[in-house]
């Protein structure tokens, strides 16, 4: 596989035994290789949404220690002060919102990032499949933002890390309309 200069986080179902799953963030390094993945720390209740995560750790990325919070995770504060604890810089959540939800459902959930970056002092990249992607920075101030409903929104930005001489350049597209 040709080397590249990006990393990509996609997600998908990691396997676990007895047809159950991990609902899991992964990275895929330069080299197209997986070179970190996270799962749901808290499967949403009273959905086939996975078996909780086993651990939580950072990805030792190349421009700082960065924690994963997929979905509703962010919401957890048991979950972001662990992440904190082992020593974040930066906080990427990929969130499914679901496009039926509405206006009002998807500004609430919304919500949540800034006052987290501004709780914890990280930047936060926020990047859902059809509510309200952000960019918020360690101040809770939003960045940059994709729209709901947002086909085809691209959001981008400079992820400032705790070390000011650390920056990571970010962008997502929505390539194509969710359920």
């Amino acid at each position: 596989m040709p080397r590249t200069s990006c990393y990509l986080i996609v997600g998908g179902e990691d396997p676990a035994t007895n047809g159950n799953y991990y609902n899991t963030a992964f990275v895929i390094g330069t080299d197209g290789e997986i070179v970190f993945k996270q799962a749901k720390s808290v499967p949403i209740q009273f959905f086939k949404d996975g078996l909780p995560a086993r651990e939580q750790k950072l990805w030792d990325s190349p421009w700082g220690k960065i924690g994963i919070c997929i979905c509703y995770d962010l919401s957890y504060s048991r979950v972001t002060d662990r992440l904190i604890r082992l020593g974040a810089q930066a906080i990427i959540a990929p969130t499914m919102d679901v496009a039926d939800w509405g206006r009002h459902e998807h500004e609430l959930h919304a919500r949540i990032a800034p006052i987290r970056a501004a709780e914890y002092g990280v930047p936060i990249f926020r990047v859902a499949s059809s509510g309200i992607s952000q960019l918020v920075n360690r101040n809770g101030d939003v960045q940059a933002s994709a729209p709901f409903p947002g086909e085809l929104a691209t959001i981008s930005g400079v992820l400032e890390f705790r070390k000011p001489s650390s920056l990571l350049w970010i962008a997502y597209s929505r390539l194509c309309p969710f359920w």
